[in-house]
């Protein structure tokens, strides 16, 4: 009877190096693992016994891959996952599996950041799946958030017949469908939010502008004001000083005709 040898362990990790390549992991069942090796070997009824599967495992740690759940825990049906094995993986699996209240701070805070992750890729099936959620809890905040001073800018939460709408106090709205991710959903709020404070800086801006229209024109209407009735010598006055106190070009040619016509 033909038995896989450490050569033919071998040529599979190999394989699943390859497959693995760039990737962070690799996700494989167990019976695929089983029919590299019997492919590899040519014993088509060999089983992944739990001494094959730890020979596998060395093998495959011997070219930088790690296996999580060990091969030899594992049995039809299950599957398992492939990673490099990198300085980071090294350093996690070393907080988990060599306790240190030293190290209790530093693994506290690497568990936070991956609950975090976990989170945003939750999935919302409908609305008590959103209102279970700690972090949607405040919706105000996405907008005042912003920095603007914008009047009913607070961000309002409906249900819809397959779905959500989010509001605010100035007109705009977003829809999601469900299913969505938590991510999805926050991204769709904060986008809001900035289209909430884009057109508020629109309408700033243009504000602005009318307001300097404004100014124009009164810069011409006092400067027509001053001319009228005045001598050479007054009109010469207010030209030396005509940077400051008139600032459209329209008064500035009325106060030289003015001056041309006095002399």
């Amino acid at each position: 009877m033909v038995r896989p040898t450490k050569q033919h362990l071998d040529e599979v990790a190999m394989q699943v190096r390859e497959q693995l390549c760039d990737k962070p992991f690799l996700t494989l069942e167990r019976l695929e693992v089983t029919r590299m090796v019997r492919d590899a070997s040519g014993a088509t009824r060999t089983s992944l016994k739990s001494v094959m599967a730890a020979q596998l495992e060395e093998s495959l740690l011997a070219r930088n891959v790690y296996c999580y759940p060990p091969l030899e825990l594992t049995t039809t049906g299950d599957s398992v996952r492939f990673f490099s094995y990198s300085p980071i993986l090294r350093w996690l699996l070393a907080l988990l599996n060599e306790p240190k209240k030293s190290q209790d701070e530093l693994l506290a805070r690497s568990l936070g950041a991956l609950q975090e992750v976990h989170e945003s890729t939750r999935i919302v099936h409908d609305f008590q799946d959103l209102l279970r959620l700690e972090s949607c809890k405040s919706l105000a905040q996405l907008i005042d958030g912003t920095g603007m001073n914008i009047e009913n800018s607070d961000l309002w939460i409906y249900r819809t017949s397959g779905g959500v709408e989010l509001q605010t106090g100035d007109g705009f709205s977003v829809q999601l469908e469900y299913p969505f991710t938590i991510d999805a959903y926050w991204t769709a709020a904060f986008d809001l939010a900035d289209e909430v404070k884009e057109y508020w800086e629109m309408i700033a801006e243009e504000q602005e502008d009318e307001s300097e229209d404004e100014d124009e024109q009164d810069d011409e209407s006092l400067s027509a004001d001053e001319l009228e009735g005045k001598s050479v010598r007054e009109l010469r006055e207010i030209a030396l000083d005509i940077g400051v106190r008139v600032a459209s070009r329209a008064a500035k040619r009325d106060l030289v005709a003015a001056i041309l016509g006095a002399e």
